[in-house]
């Protein structure tokens, strides 16, 4: 738009009628009355003009803050300079200043209706958003793009965006980088043939995921990349499957989709495959029958493995940890006889131990029992002793958070680590090591 054109508009602007700025005034926000910020649409001639105003909160007062009109040929936004004059400037979203350091981007469009004696009355602008947001940016970018009221008629609407900046400030509106704005014609702007036009016909949503799809999957036709793109999965996924099942990623769809299972469950599946060392290039096992099923066994499989082999490294530490065991009038300190009894504990005194049940069979660190002599049998105390011959943490019920270490308990942690110290001394040239 020239600048005479601009010049001329600013003073063509129709006032603002009475019932609106009575709405302005009287309208409450959400129930209470807030400080609040208007869009008022008005027509003069076939352009339209919009008068932005705030309105404060304690004084009620009502003040334009910024301009703006669209027309045929462009648009224009106009604000107040410093010596209060209303000017051409660059264009952007309202701003509505609450206090000299704090600005809000949020308002409320009144006579929308206006719209419709304008040049811009095919626009589809009350299709397009539920809300105001981004009302003056889709506004002005109807002006630059006209075409877009297609994709807002033929429910591609979810290509125009609102988008914001680091903050969530609004800060405009704009069309997918998918779409060709140089063309007029719908299916040239969405860059689709003729048959994937027709295949996306009452699924416009699956448009975004079909384009990526085509990218990634090439050598699909049409047909399949719109069966997968309806559909839960992705092609990322898809092909990480088809690659470790040794086969086409459209097997592995319309298997996955015929048994209806998800990309979770298969993930899992492939993982269990990896860790029972099984070929999944073999149907029977990449693609088997009743996938839930084997999937239920394997688990068992792996369950039982890794009981066998933490009970087989728990065993080899037992006879080495028997220089930790000791005893003294009223108390004995003695080593758990599997890894079931760790877990036990934990779950008697309510604290963490079960979780070092693993770390203890593989030697990493060692977990023992604190009991009392004449109640061998129930949970008292648990400690646990560093490769270091040093205690790290001994701890009675819930952690000792519900009442404090008895003195007998400190009294026997000091006369331990005593006893520690002189294992220590002995075995210094001997590592502790399983046989």
């Amino acid at each position: 738009m020239r600048q005479a054109r601009k010049e001329e508009l600013l003073g063509c602007f129709p006032s603002t009628p009475g019932d609106i700025i009575s709405t302005m005034k009287e309208g409450d926000i959400y129930g209470r009355r807030y400080a609040a910020n208007f869009c008022v649409f008005l027509t003069y001639g076939r352009e339209l003009f919009v008068r932005c105003y705030h309105k404060y909160n304690r004084s009620k007062k009502i003040s334009e803050v910024q301009r703006y009109v669209f027309a045929k040929d462009g648009f224009v936004r106009y604000g107040v300079d410093k010596n209060g004059a209303w000017k051409a400037m660059p264009f952007r979203e309202p701003v509505f200043y609450y206090a000299p350091y704090f600005t809000n981007k949020s308002y409320t469009v009144l006579n929308a209706e206006a719209i419709k004696q304008s040049d811009l009355r095919f626009s589809r602008f009350s299709e397009w958003t539920r809300s105001s947001a981004g009302a003056i940016s889709y506004l002005r970018l109807y002006c630059k793009h006209r075409n877009i009221e297609y994709l807002v008629e033929s429910g591609y609407k979810e290509l125009i965006s609102v988008c914001y900046d680091y903050y969530d400030n609004l800060i405009g509106v704009e069309v997918s980088s998918c779409v060709d704005l140089k063309s007029n014609d719908l299916r040239k702007m969405l860059r689709l043939t003729r048959t994937e036009f027709k295949l996306l016909q009452g699924h416009e949503a699956c448009y975004i995921r079909y384009r990526m799809l085509r990218e990634q999957l090439p050598e699909l036709k049409p047909e399949e990349l719109f069966e997968i793109a309806d559909s839960q999965f992705y092609a990322n996924e898809l092909i990480s499957f088809s690659e470790a099942a040794g086969t086409t990623v459209m097997r592995i769809f319309r298997y996955l989709s015929e048994n209806n299972l998800s990309a979770v469950i298969y993930r899992d599946y492939a993982d269990q495959c990896r860790k029972l060392g099984y070929d999944m290039h073999d149907t029977a096992i990449g693609l088997p029958h009743d996938l839930l099923a084997v999937h239920e066994r394997y688990s068992e499989i792996i369950k039982y493995r890794q009981s066998e082999q933490d009970k087989q490294e728990f065993a080899k530490w037992f006879d080495v940890r028997k220089i930790f065991e000791y005893e003294t009038d009223k108390l004995i300190l003695r080593q758990p006889k599997c890894p079931e009894e760790i877990v036990a504990e934990g779950r008697a005194l309510h604290h963490c131990v079960g979780g070092y049940a693993q770390r203890h069979s593989q030697g990493k660190t060692n977990i023992f029992f604190i009991r009392k002599k004449s109640d061998p049998n129930t949970p008292y105390y648990t400690i646990e002793v560093a490769n270091t011959y040093h205690i790290v943490q001994c701890y009675g019920y819930k952690n000792n958070r519900m009442q404090a270490k008895p003195d007998e308990i400190k009294a026997f942690e000091q006369e331990y680590q005593n006893y520690l110290e002189e294992l220590k001394n002995e075995q210094q040239r001997i590592k502790l090591k399983p046989a």
